[in-house]
């Protein structure tokens, strides 16, 4: 049955307010955790965000947001989006305004920051270029935060101040951070050329760490690219070819399967990857061919965070960074494929249509679904809470308008998640859809030559006791993430008599330099795992693909010495779809899933696999034992879900199906495209 906020969505559409200033309110309240009665007001951000949304907004609401500029980037941003359009009249006033000295050293403690990206992100230019070059130059003598020198770089650029490249000179030639002198490189190549650039780079001293930035943007105006039909998959949680470590999971691994499987079958295909430029990883790489035919390019965004929230607040950089891109270098006619509700892929979304390229989307039912608890009652929540979930559900509405194309994940998501949190769909005019499964390799895995070696090296903090190998065992592969619910199954292991049992081996995460969310799990991970003996658990870095396929076979083939059989546990609170899971299963192991999200549509609980409630540490390790310890299949009852489970991958999971399915739709699109043009175009 659909949820309050489903039903919601509904009523709004149905009545036709749901774009209007009342339908905002409407949303904006539910997300907060209440129905609007009529005459209540919002608390003051959410309000004015709402009243943002509406088009055009009055002119006291523009200048009220305007008034709390600085206080919170969802208001910014939202802010910025309407300046952009607004009547040149009030554009004028606002430029006037900000400039003031009142507003860039007094709005908060980052005023250079806040007021500069402002300008930035509303395509305001009210500042004198005198002044510009004075911060600039404060900023390379290291007088200014980072980030207001990143934004005035940018603001140079696209002002096209040509007399402020001394100062730009200055900040390359400076001790700055890495990205902050990327940032003014690359706003040289726009002001001047990459000629000047590498003139620049050599009177720098040619420093090394920047060489990389100038071969990016070499590799893009050559022409290299260009491809009729390629088509460009964008990503930012995540490197595909750094698969488990920071924020790089599932998807980076199907993104790289996927455009590899679509390179083999004659369609060109980039990757575009969002390098952090101010927290630097890893080595900065320009590009990468990841299999003929499949290329993947990194472009440098300077981020306040690897997350959500960062990505909002450098909107602005992530759509010049990817203008940047297209401008240098046209990479083919086809597709542009964002597959988060988030500002970043409203920001390539843009960058897309202004270059008149298809837009497809990948839609997916959250933030709808989690507005409401398990009852389908709304939830109650904070005001920065509701503000997240409100804003990509704008976000996401938004992305389905300019959308050429519209894809769902799992053949049947359409009729049994979608269709109730966007009613838009109902009629869904010209665009192309598709409802494409995700897979997996399903080729023969290498083999593992030494399991010892890697399952016992004393290198690792924790790693298995040799003599206990023969145990059978726990294995979890993902990155480290809050939702993957890595800490919540340690716990689950170590009570209850599973760690009797069962030795537990997490691969995933980068254990030498990690991020500040995986510092926290790391930590949570060894506080659950020391009330268990040592050498009974291992955490393994992440590992090449490779190796994660040859060390899952290697538990599904082996019987272990002792009672009991090797498993595959998947904790997370939820999976989208479930990758890895999927995985598991094309290697022959008995998979253990979450109940909630994408692996419900293809596990059938005790035929193929067994779908667990992992809500929490408490449920979960009841869940487990249960299964493991509780109710044990026998060796023949195992040996034929395992073969099931392959099975289910083999029909209907596997990366060749899935690229030839998206193979097609992109064709679709493409022909669609063309015909709304009115020309004729190569498909």
């Amino acid at each position: 049955m659909p949820d309050e906020f489903a039903r919601l969505r509904k009523e709004l559409y149905l009545e036709g307010v749901h774009a209007n200033h009342e339908g905002f309110r409407c949303l904006a309240a539910a997300c907060l955790g209440a129905r609007l009665e009529h005459g209540r007001e919002l608390p003051p951000q959410l309000e004015l965000n709402a009243a943002l949304c509406a088009a055009p907004p009055a002119k006291p609401v523009v200048e009220a947001a305007f008034e709390r500029l600085g206080y919170s980037a969802y208001l910014d941003q939202r802010l910025a989006e309407v300046v952009r359009t607004a009547e040149p009249e009030l554009r004028r006033e606002l430029e006037r305004r900000i400039a003031t000295p009142e507003t860039t050293h007094q709005r908060s403690a980052k005023g250079v920051e806040v007021v500069y990206a402002f300008a930035r992100a509303a395509e305001l230019r009210p500042f004198e270029s005198a002044e510009v070059r004075r911060l600039l130059r404060a900023g390379a003598g290291d007088r200014l935060e980072h980030a207001a020198v990143v934004e005035l770089v940018g603001y140079v650029a696209e002002a096209a101040l040509q007399d402020a490249t001394p100062e730009l000179h200055e900040v390359v030639r400076s001790a700055l951070p890495w990205g902050v002198r990327a940032e003014a490189l690359l706003a040289l190549t726009e002001l001047h050329g990459l000629g000047a650039a590498w003139d620049e780079f050599a009177a720098a001293g040619r420093p090394e760490d920047l060489r990389e930035v100038l071969n990016v943007i070499g590799l893009l105006e050559s022409g290299d690219l260009h491809s009729d039909a390629a088509v460009v998959q964008s990503v930012f949680y995540g490197d595909p070819t750094r698969l488990g470590k920071g924020g790089s999971g599932g998807i980076g691994s199907l993104l790289r399967e996927l455009g590899s499987g679509l390179a083999a079958r004659g369609r060109a295909v980039v990757t575009l990857v969002c390098y952090d430029s101010r927290a630097c990883g890893y080595r900065f790489e320009a590009y990468r061919e990841i299999a003929p035919g499949h290329l993947l390019v990194r472009i440098p965004v300077y981020l306040p965070s690897q997350d959500a929230d960062g990505f909002l607040r450098a909107e602005h950089r992530v759509e010049r960074a990817v203008e940047h891109v297209f401008r240098g270098s046209p990479i083919g006619g086809g597709a542009i494929h964002v597959r988060f509700l988030d500002n970043a892929s409203r920001a390539v979304a843009r960058v897309a249509q202004a270059h008149r390229r298809p837009i497809v989307v990948t839609l997916t039912p959250d933030p709808h679904r989690t507005v409401c608890g398990a009852d389908g009652a709304l939830l109650t929540r904070s005001e920065d809470e509701a503000l997240s979930i409100f804003n990509r559900v704008v976000v996401g509405d938004e992305l389905l308008r300019r959308a050429d194309g519209v894809v769902a994940i799992g053949r049947n998501a359409f009729a049994e998640q979608l269709i109730a949190y966007y009613p838009q769909l109902e009629n869904i005019g010209s665009r192309v859809t598709a409802a494409i499964d995700e897979g997996v390799a399903t080729g023969e895995p290498p083999a593992l030559a030494d399991p010892t070696s890697l399952l016992c090296d004393c290198g690792h903090r924790h790693a298995l006791d040799s003599e206990r190998l023969a145990w059978p065992c726990l294995v979890s592969v993902g990155r480290l993430s809050e939702i993957k619910g890595q800490v919540a199954l340690v716990h689950a292991w170590s009570k209850g008599g599973l760690h009797e049992r069962f030795n537990l081996v997490l691969v995933g995460g980068d254990l030498e330099s990690p991020s500040p969310e995986e510092q926290r799990l790391i930590a949570g991970i060894r506080g659950a795992a020391a009330a268990v003996p040592a050498g009974r658990f291992a955490h393994l870095p992440a590992q090449d693909n490779g190796v994660v396929r040859a060390l899952l076979s290697w538990h599904a083939r082996r019987v272990p010495e002792r009672d009991g059989l090797d498993h595959y546990v998947c904790p997370s609170l939820k999976e989208e779809f479930g990758l890895s899971i999927l995985e598991a299963m094309a290697c022959e192991m008995p998979v253990l899933a979450p109940l909630r999200g994408g692996p419900r549509s293809y596990i059938r609980h005790g035929v193929n696999g067994f779908l667990v409630d992992t809500r929490d540490a408490a449920t979960l390790q009841k869940e487990l034992r249960v299964i493991l310890i509780d109710s044990p299949r026998s060796l023949d009852a195992v040996t034929s879900i395992k073969h099931e489970a392959r099975r289910t991958v083999l029909e209907r999971y596997s990366v060749e199906a899935m690229a030839a399915e998206y193979d097609e739709f992109y064709r679709r699109v493409a022909a669609a495209a063309a015909t709304a043009a009115g020309s004729r175009k190569p498909v």
